[in-house]
């Protein structure tokens, strides 16, 4: 058996590629094999958290924000299954309201919502999966809610594999 194995800059990986290949085979017939490999989902993601509620300073720890607004967008393209994870029990409802969402092909998600700090974390984790047969996307934000003025963005990453 053959095999045939490249490597795919990141910047190519949410693109859909098309491979063509020649073969011969031992009776000296041709073949020509033209194979579609879809690209792994594309994510475009915006959130912004202003403080909405009173400041918490609780003993021996960090202070907190205990409201704040959540402005977010999501712009995804591509056949797959989304959902969040790793929130610390705060949901935002980013689709439509759910937690995930089965696959479809586009779609632009928004929501203004005010979340009330329930689970008295100095930071708000989002993060959510975008999976379909070419790969995975996943977006991690992570904001701290320990500064009295604001809050701001730890860590914004997007992994594509």
């Amino acid at each position: 058996m053959n095999t045939v194995s490249a490597d795919i800059p990141v910047q190519y990986l949410t693109s859909n590629k098309t491979m063509s290949v020649n073969c011969i085979d031992d009776e000296g017939v041709d073949d020509y094999v033209l194979i579609t490999m879809f690209g792994a989902p594309w994510v475009d993601y915006g959130i912004d958290d202003l403080p909405n509620g009173e400041r918490v300073h609780p003993p021996y720890s960090y202070g907190y924000h205990s409201a704040y607004t959540v402005t977010s967008r999501l712009t995804v393209n591509n056949q797959a299954y989304y959902a969040t994870l790793f929130n610390r029990d705060v949901e935002l409802g980013l689709f439509s309201w759910k937690g995930a969402k089965r696959p479809f092909h586009s779609d632009v998600f928004t929501i203004n919502k005010a979340v009330v700090n329930e689970t008295r974390q100095p930071v708000l984790y989002h993060t959510f999966l975008c999976e379909d047969a070419a790969g995975k996307t996943l977006a991690v934000e992570v904001f701290s809610l320990t500064n009295p003025e604001s809050i701001y963005l730890l860590e914004d990453q997007l992994i594509i594999k």
